[in-house]
Order: structure tokens, then sequence, then C-alpha cells
């Protein structure tokens, strides 16, 4: 079990990464330079993969003698890797499918995020000057990491395929994200294989999270990351993986500007576990300390990039949509409508099946206080309150289930797959 967490451990720091080398290549190397990008770049994957093995492997002395898996061991394999096979040719089939339908994904992707894309790559490819942010973008002040995460690629690539690349990297994220679940559920298996199951299957296999992926938006990628940050702060994480947690966190308004609720929630879960759990302020500073460079990016680019502001509301006409029952009705309904149909009501479902523990039900309040947040959002919408119900609703609201599923399935869990402090030193 510990050597296969290399693969998606890599892939998943490739992915938080890799726009960050993106942005800085773009600034730093002269427009054109697609071989040094390219040498760089490979360069970069190298330094992930060990950074990946730091993070992600457990460094413990093997037994002198192997003994044969027992029959459960050898029938949790098999539950697991049919599982991962099954959801892999599920999620190939439905890319393929809504590939062919919409090429350019929803049309959030090929009018917000995919114009970013096209305008960092081709900038580059053709030696012209790069800018991170335009005035004729729509929604200008969106902030730019998702759009460098497949600008990347492309650069390396040498030409601009937006035919086939941004599907690729969001069938990527897909897989990584549903890897690191396999990962939680493999450990639950022994002790609570059915309740594991369903926790499992009623996220990883959740038609929204496909629909996210397959429409292109910078959705899945900010479910992603989310869960990642949780991943690294699973057991006891080393100074490194709560380095990289810390990092998650500040990175996720810059890939969407609800990442900045997401960052609260992540934010209060490393809170509980290092300072109150643990009582160790100097690992809390750690997270602290990674969160800087992030957020200071964050907060440049919103200083700088031209503001939108489509709707015109008053504080005190906030307070009256706020205090209006009917608008609160209207989101209630779409939270039993849009989570019965998304997942047979799993969030109560999977709550009362594992009754979690303390550590994960800190970090499960942290998640439910973002649904509160999104309540209170989709409430007191400027926007047109039904529209804005119809389009983002189900989409925003799903970001959070994979984190969910993560913290359920480590609450029935024994062991930790990410390294310990005892372990090796980090």
């Amino acid at each position: 079990m510990n050597r296969i967490t290399i693969v998606p451990g890599t892939a998943f720091l490739f992915l938080l990464l890799q726009p960050y080398f993106g942005g800085l290549s773009l600034a730093l190397l002269p427009s054109g330079s697609v071989f040094l990008f390219q040498f760089f770049f490979i360069l970069f994957i190298c330094a992930i993969a060990l950074l990946s093995r730091k993070v992600f492997l457990h460094y413990r002395e093997a037994p002198p003698a192997s003994p044969a898996p027992s029959s459960p061991e050898k029938r949790e394999h098999i539950i697991v890797f049919s599982l991962a096979v099954l959801i892999f040719f599920i999620a190939a089939d439905t890319f393929i499918l809504r590939y062919r339908a919409e090429p350019l994904g929803q049309w959030d992707a090929w009018a917000i995020w995919q114009p970013r894309t096209r305008d960092f790559s081709l900038s580059f490819l053709r030696g012209l000057d790069v800018s991170f942010f335009r005035s004729d973008w729509a929604h200008p002040d969106y902030a730019p990491l998702a759009a460098l995460s497949v600008a990347g690629p492309l650069i390396v690539v040498g030409e601009w395929s937006v035919s086939w690349m941004p599907a690729a990297m969001n069938f990527l994220y897909y897989v990584t994200l549903v890897a690191l679940l396999l990962l939680a559920l493999r450990a639950t298996l022994k002790g609570s294989a059915v309740v594991g199951l369903v926790v499992f299957t009623g996220a990883a296999l959740s038609p929204m999270l496909f629909i996210n992926a397959t429409d292109q938006c910078a959705d899945h990628y900010l479910a992603l990351i989310f869960l990642g940050g949780f991943v690294l702060l699973d057991r006891l994480p080393s100074r490194t993986g709560i380095m990289l947690s810390g990092f998650c966190a500040a990175s996720l308004p810059l890939i969407k500007n609800e990442g900045m609720f997401l960052l609260l929630a992540l934010a209060w879960y490393a809170t509980w576990l290092l300072v109150w759990e643990r009582r160790s302020r100097r690992e809390f500073c750690y997270f602290l300390l990674a969160m800087i460079f992030p957020l200071l990016l964050f907060i440049l680019y919103k200083l700088t990039a031209n503001r939108l502001q489509p709707y015109e509301t008053t504080v005190g006409h906030m307070i009256e949509m706020l205090l209006d029952p009917e608008r609160h009705a209207a989101v209630l309904v779409r939270w039993l409508d849009a989570h019965l149909v998304l997942s047979l009501a799993y969030l109560p479902v999977s709550w009362i099946l594992v009754r979690p523990q303390k550590q994960y039900l800190v970090g499960s309040l942290g998640i439910l206080l973002v649904f509160l947040v999104y309540h209170l959002i989709f409430v007191v919408t400027p926007a047109d309150q039904k529209w804005h119900l119809d389009t983002a609703f189900t989409r925003i609201t799903v970001v959070v289930y994979p984190a969910w599923a993560f913290l359920l399935l480590r609450s029935l869990g024994a062991g930790g797959f990410t390294k310990t402090r005892g372990e090796s030193s980090a």
C-alpha cells in the first residue's frame, strides 16, 4: 500500500504546484523560449517526484520476510482495484461523450477560463508580452490559477490544442481525486467495509462530479486542492506536509473566489488539529508561513485586476433579503432537490453511518460551515435568485463532497497513508 501512494501523490503535487511554475515561467522567461520552458518543466517534474516521496511515502524498514497477503487483504485489493477500473472506464466514457458533444465545455469554461488559457499560452508561444489579466476578459477579476494549470502543459506541447488539453487536464483532476479517496477507502475495508463503500461511492460516483470535471470549469480543480489540504494533514503529518497543506489552503482563493470560504474550513481544521489537539504552535506557524506567498499573490491580483460590479446592492437591502423567509425557502428546496438527487441524502446518511471521531468531526463541522456560508450567499445574492441557483448551486456545493468523504473514511480507518513524524524527519 505504501508505494502506490507515490502515483496519486506525485500527480496531486504536480497539479497543485504546476500553475505557480507556469506563472513564474511566463513572468521570468523570455517569451517564445519554448525550449527553456520545456527544459525547466522536466526539472520541475523530477523535483515534484522527489518531494512526493518525502511527503506521501512511509519510510519503514522492510520485515525480514514478507508474508503472503491473507485472504481478507487479497479481497480488499480486489475490491479497490475493481472500483478503480470501474470508475476509470465510467469517467473515460463520460469524458469522451461530453467532449464530442461540447469540446469547449460549459459556458463558464469557454467564456471565462479558456480565453485566459489561450492568452497565456499563445502570448508565450508567439513571443508576445504575457499579461495575467485583461480588461476584455469575461469576469476579469477572477484569479488565474485554474487557467495557468492548463497553459503550462500547452506550452510544453508547443502548440495551441484547446480541443483536447483542457479536457485531458480535467480528466487528470478527476482521476487523482478519486485515487486519493481510493487510498482512504483501502485503509477502512478491514473494519467497516460496507460503510466505507457507501461513503466512498456516494462521493466518487456522484454524477455531478463527472459533470464538473467534463464541464472544464475551475470547480473540479478547486475540489482537488481542497481535498488535498485535508489529505496532507492526515494523522501525524510531517512538517513538509503541514506546509503543503497551508499552501493548498491559501491557493484556493487563487482558483476561484469561493475558495476564500474553503480556506476558512481548512484553516479551522488545521488550527484545531495543530494548536488545540497537538498543542504545537510551531507546526501551526509552519502552516501559516506557507500561506504567505499564495495570499500575497491573491491580494496583489485583486488590487491590480479590473473589478467587475454587475450588480449594485446596499447593506440595508442585503439585510432585507436575509430576513426574507421565501428566499431561505427557495435555497432550502434547492438543497433538498440537488443533494437528494446528487447522492441519496449523502450528508446525513454518511454522518449517521460513520459517527466521525473527534478529529474528523471537527473537519466535517468546518465543511458544514461552508455549506451554511453558501446558503447565506444564495439568499442575499444580488442576481436573480432562481437564475443563480439554476446555474451555480449544485456545481459549487459539490466541490466539498470529496473532502467530506475523505474525513469520514479516515474516521473509519486505523492507519494513515501519509508519512508520520516518527518514521523520518521532515
